[in-house]
C-alpha cells in the first residue's frame, strides 16, 4: 500500500467498509501509476496546456477516479497566474493542486478531520467537493456536494446544553444527551426524542 493507503481512514466512527475498499483501489491505481506521473517530464505550461486548463479540459473535477487521466494534468515547475477555470488541475511539486477561482490549493481526496468551527469557517465546500468531513469534536462525518457540507454519519455525545445550533444541512444529526443517555435526531429545523 502506498502513501495514501486507505490505513488513513479505518479508525473513523461512521465509515463505511465501501469506502474504505474504495480508498484502497484508489491507492492501489496511484501505487500503479506513480512511475508514470513521476516520468512525466517537469516543464513550465506550454501555450497549449494552458490553454486546455482555461478552457476547463483539464478540470480536476474530471480527473479523480481515472487513472488514465492523472497523466494528462500537466506538471508545473511553478503556479500558473491568470486561470479561469475554476476545478482545474496540475501537479506542482509531486502535489495535485485544482484553482479555486481566485487561488490555487492542494487538492484533497479522502477525509479531512478538523473541529466543526473549523469546517465552517477554513474548508469551503467548493473547494472540496466529494471530499468527507470528519469533526473531531463532535465525532460526526460530513460531505461536500461542492455547494455545502451535509451531514452523513455519527453522533456527538455531550451534555443536553452542549447540543449544536445547526441548519437544514444537517438534517439526521444524532446527538446523546451524555445525562440522560436520550437519543435526538435534528429533523432539518428542530430537535426530535428517538424512542
Amino acid at each position: 500500500m502506498g502513501s495514501l493507503g486507505a490505513s488513513k481512514f479505518i479508525g473513523l466512527p461512521g465509515l463505511h467498509s465501501e469506502v474504505i475498499r474504495r480508498l484502497d483501489a484508489i491507492a492501489q491505481q496511484l501505487d500503479q501509476n506513480q512511475g508514470d506521473i513521476a516520468s512525466l517530464q517537469k516543464t513550465s505550461l506550454t501555450p497549449a496546456q494552458a490553454a486546455q486548463i482555461n478552457s476547463g479540459a483539464l478540470n480536476i473535477q474530471n480527473a479523480i477516479g481515472s487513472a488514465s487521466s492523472a497523466a494528462a494534468i500537466p506538471t508545473v515547475t511553478s503556479l500558473p497566474a491568470n486561470v479561469s477555470t475554476v476545478g482545474a488541475a496540475v501537479v506542482f511539486k509531486g502535489q495535485l493542486y485544482t484553482w479555486t477561482g481566485s487561488q490555487w490549493i492542494q487538492a484533497v481526496i479522502g477525509t479531512i478531520s478538523d473541529t466543526a468551527a473549523n469546517m465552517t469557517a477554513n474548508y469551503p465546500p467548493a473547494y472540496y467537493p466529494n471530499v468527507q468531513f470528519y469533526q473531531t469534536d463532535r465525532t460526526v462525518l460530513y460531505l461536500s456536494t461542492g455547494a455545502n457540507w451535509i451531514y452523513v454519519a455519527g453522533a456527538m455525545i455531550a451534555a443536553a446544553g452542549s447540543r449544536p445550533s445547526l441548519g437544514s444541512n444537517d438534517k439526521g444529526f444524532l446527538f446523546i444527551d451524555s445525562g440522560s443517555n436520550q437519543l435526538e435526531r435534528w429533523d432539518g429545523s428542530a430537535w426530535h426524542n428517538v424512542a
